[in-house]
């Protein structure tokens, strides 16, 4: 089994932080917490961390991106280590590079659900749940592969072809945040938003994940996106959530159509 992700990973090289030689290293050895962490204090650049990122997406063979901004994290990046370099508090996600799922509105990124129907569609803007991780300083690097409107548990598409397990690139990463998972699981970026399967692809992928629970953080509309894949179970799941969370100032059209902090 290692030897085969070894193949998939093939050409993945790219830096990140390592706390005790200030040498860079491979992304995936390292979580968003830590990585935020590093990055709040100034030990690493995020621009270092996105660079990183980049290069191990454009060496990728799991077809795990849809849209990419390259150009556009890069700004961010450099928003983040400037505001670092000044002194401020610039987020709990402070510069770790992020996918969104292709199911979750990006100002001016493509929103195609997968499908051929939304090939064309460009979002106005944020979701509530992207706002938030911006406004937490992540920087979003592209969007994710999704099945088609996110319905089927694995990941491949007219619009956008088969995304790749990078434990056996003939395997599929399940769905319907294949993307996401197999994005986070073979080292293209630390974290992703994800849907409420995130379960799913996670533990197909080798990864873990989660999903919103219920009335945490209000939705927009039915099947927005509150969920996430990441390397480590705990300390990157209670970060994310809590830059996530809360009362959205959206209409309420959830199944429970009540705020997100009521008490079940």
């Amino acid at each position: 089994m290692f030897e085969r992700k070894a193949g998939a990973l093939a050409g993945l090289a790219a830096p990140t932080y390592t706390p005790n030689q200030r040498c860079l290293l491979k992304p995936w050895l390292d979580d968003a917490s830590p990585l935020a962490d590093a990055i709040r204090r100034g030990e690493i650049r995020s621009a270092e961390a996105v660079e990183a990122s980049l290069e191990a997406i454009a060496n990728s063979k799991l077809n795990a991106l849809t849209f990419l901004d390259a150009e556009g994290a890069r700004r961010q990046a450099e928003q983040i280590d400037a505001r670092i370099a000044r002194g401020e508090d610039a987020g709990l996600l402070s510069g770790v590079p992020i996918l969104v799922k292709d199911v979750e509105d990006a100002a001016g990124w493509p929103t195609t659900h997968g499908s051929l129907v939304f090939k064309e569609n460009i979002a106005a803007e944020d979701s509530t749940h992207v706002a938030r991780l911006r406004a937490a300083g992540a920087v979003l690097v592209g969007k994710a592969a999704t099945s088609e409107f996110g319905f089927v548990a694995y990941t491949s598409t007219k619009l956008h072809g088969v995304t790749r397990n990078p434990w056996n690139l003939e395997r599929t990463p399940a769905g319907s945040s294949g993307g996401s998972a197999a994005a986070v699981a073979g080292g293209l970026v630390p974290a992703a938003t994800a849907g409420d399967g995130a379960r799913t692809a996670g533990a197909v992928n080798g990864s873990a994940a989660s999903s919103a629970t219920a009335d945490r953080l209000r939705s927009e509309r039915r099947g927005s996106v509150t969920g996430g894949v990441f390397r480590s179970e705990h300390a990157s799941r209670s970060r994310l959530s809590a830059a996530r969370g809360g009362v959205s100032p959206m209409p309420d059209r959830s199944a429970r159509g009540r705020g997100s902090l009521t008490p079940r």
